[in-house]
């Protein structure tokens, strides 16, 4: 059956034939697709800022009986600017003495960076081995926590 000059219409014995993809065509594609999304999803978190970052100076590896510093860096992620803040700096193990701090006050503008020095000391009985320390900070009502390794070695 012909409509016009130029295209024809398979008639009802005749089937389309429609050109072949080969299967390893198909999974290479597949395979592009994954890499695409892992890469992605890998650049998003590089990029992305953290609320909190948390680390020893200069050095997360102290011996029993000896001081250290733990050095927190919030920022405010919230999306807006935060009247109020609270930071609290936890051991998660014994014979671990966090000192007292001061956080600036005032209004925390979105995307402003603070950093909070902490004294942290060690007893002079602990064991060698790596202990935790909690930061947890509510900006504005909204919870965010972290935790950083200190290495304890005689």
């Amino acid at each position: 059956m012909r409509i016009d000059n130029d295209t024809e219409i398979p008639s009802e014995g005749e089937k389309m034939r429609l050109p072949t993809i080969s299967r390893k065509y198909y999974v290479i594609l597949a395979a592009i697709i994954i890499a695409a999304v892992i890469i992605s999803a890998v650049m998003l978190s590089l990029w992305s800022v953290k609320t909190i970052n948390a680390y020893f100076s200069p050095t997360n590896k102290v011996a029993p009986g000896q001081s250290t510093n733990l050095t927190a860096e919030i920022t405010n992620t919230v999306g807006k600017d935060v009247n109020s803040y609270d930071v609290i700096v936890r051991a998660i193990n014994e014979n671990i003495t966090i000192g007292a701090f001061s956080q600036p006050q005032g209004t925390f503008g979105m995307n402003e960076l603070r950093k909070i020095t902490v004294p942290v000391s060690l007893s002079a009985d602990m064991l060698d081995g790596t202990y935790s320390i909690e930061v947890d900070v509510n900006l504005g009502g909204v919870p965010f926590s972290t935790r950083v390794n200190l290495e304890v070695k005689k």
